[in-house]
């Protein structure tokens, strides 16, 4: 069972917003109204604020334990509900010329409409899916562009136009960092050996093919869709153990169908000198109905 507490303020005066650059003529500007608050569990780290005078914005940014990327959550009043599990979402954060457009899912949280985003909060991509662990060799890239961050503009649609004031930002995203870094040592991997491996560990393609076609028949028929980030722990020989779905509230049927097809050995993880290591394997499976 996850247990979450709030741990504590990130910092005195976090939400203090900096100078901005000029903000898009039609963008609302909302204005933090809470602190950064970081709570960590012991399969993931999430940090919350609140955005506009009646929170119009709800934010959560969450990680299971992977390095540098992110699952962003917005939820609110303001956020138009929508007619799919999957949709599209343009943003802007400081230093971007011009807007992004991801992929996103959709859905609700409690009775709000809410979006769900991976992210790495890094410069934009070319080529490259924003929804992976970057490798090493991207990370300083990511952690400097991360430093300039101070607001994030979404365009939901053409009407709704949203300018987060994210003051504070570079420090709590830090404090995320070095809560995912305790979650590696809870587990027994050294985080520091995680972010220079060479090579992540990897399941067999039987696995993962396995796992897109066991879509549990009777979810599917209701139509049923599932966000399932997983943890398993593969040895230097490749034998994979303790298959940990990270978050409550996962049907029997999904657990089982993704867990059931992750216990065959993997290819491991190599160190950054090419040699098997024990390590962590993170990924997510998203069922979903068109």
């Amino acid at each position: 069972m996850l247990k979450r507490r709030v741990l504590c303020l990130v910092a005195t005066g976090i939400a203090t917003v900096a100078n901005m650059p000029a903000q898009a003529r039609d963008a609302e500007i909302l204005r933090p109204d809470s602190e950064w608050f970081l709570e960590y569990g012991e399969e993931r780290c999430a940090l919350s604020r609140l955005f506009g005078e009646n929170h119009e914005i709800k934010l959560r940014i969450e990680t299971f334990g992977h390095y540098l990327h992110y699952r962003l959550t917005l939820w609110g009043d303001v956020i138009p509900h929508a007619s799919g599990p999957t949709g599209t979402l343009r943003y802007r954060l400081t230093p971007d010329q011009a807007l992004r457009e991801v992929s996103v899912q959709q859905g609700q949280t409690g009775d709000m409409a809410a979006r769900f985003i991976s992210l790495s909060f890094g410069p934009p991509t070319t080529g490259a899916a924003e929804d992976a662990e970057p490798q090493e060799d991207r990370s300083a890239e990511i952690l400097a562009f991360q430093q300039q961050v101070t607001n994030m503009e979404i365009h939901f649609d053409r009407r709704r136009i949203y300018d987060l004031q994210m003051g504070g930002f570079p420090k709590a995203l830090a404090a995320l960092e070095t809560c995912a870094e305790n979650l590696h040592r809870q587990w027994g991997v050294d985080p520091e050996l995680h972010r220079t491996l060479s090579r992540q560990p990897r399941p067999g393609r039987d696995g993962v093919a396995r796992i897109v076609n066991s879509y549990p028949s009777s979810q599917r028929a209701r139509g049923v869709s599932a966000y399932i980030p997983v943890r398993v722990m593969v040895a230097a020989d490749g034998t994979a153990s303790d298959c940990t779905i990270q978050v409550d509230g996962v049907d029997e049927d999904f657990r089982n169908a993704v867990c059931s097809n992750l216990t065959r050995p993997f290819e491991p993880a190599l160190d950054r000198d090419g040699r098997p290591v024990a390590s962590v394997y993170l990924s997510t499976v998203f069922y979903h109905m068109n």
